[in-house]
């Protein structure tokens, strides 16, 4: 006879199932915006969505059970951000792919041809990884990746490193306002 396992784990003083821990999720999590424009401003830089990651963390609420939420939603082709919205406003959910095309569309003239390099870059590895990977700390290694070094990224870009730094927090804001 087959036997059903559904894997358990500790919140709180109790082990839960993964439909546990999302009813939960679902009922506390607007409690941490103030609304929907308040979770996609705190998602929009990559400080707070760290700062609102890690008080999400200690509430019981970790990044890693977040994903597995996502996985058990079936959108791990959508942002980590439209969990949340979804869970806590009922929104529906968009996928990487659709943000960027959005991006393309409202933002990308405004900027130059190698910005627009660079952003496609950016916006690559964005569908195929997810927005964890966008932290400050990893600006380095995607200009490393794109044009060999900072020196050389400034050259092309024609553009200074807080110039690169501000662009790529906009970007990411950009991601973020539909």
């Amino acid at each position: 006879m087959k036997q059903n396992w559904t894997e358990k784990f500790q919140f709180g003083e109790k082990l839960i199932s993964i439909e546990e821990f999302i009813e939960i999720l679902f009922g506390r999590l607007p409690s941490f915006f103030k609304g929907k424009d308040d979770l996609h401003k705190q998602w929009e830089h990559p400080e707070t969505r760290k700062e609102l990651l890690n008080h999400l963390e200690r509430e019981g609420f970790p990044e890693e059970k977040l994903r597995m939420v996502q996985r058990v939603m079936g959108r791990e082709d959508c942002d980590l951000l439209d969990v949340l919205d979804y869970l806590a406003y009922e929104t529906t959910p968009i996928e990487r792919a659709r943000r960027v095309e959005l991006v393309r569309r409202d933002y990308y003239n405004t900027i130059s041809k190698a910005q627009q390099q660079f952003l496609d870059f950016l916006m690559e590895q964005y569908v195929k990884n997810g927005e964890h990977e966008f932290t400050m700390d990893n600006l380095p290694t995607f200009l490393d990746m794109k044009y060999g070094t900072a020196a050389d990224a400034i050259r092309t870009l024609n553009m200074n490193a807080s110039s690169i730094k501000n662009q790529y927090i906009e970007f990411q804001r950009q991601l973020y306002i539909a």
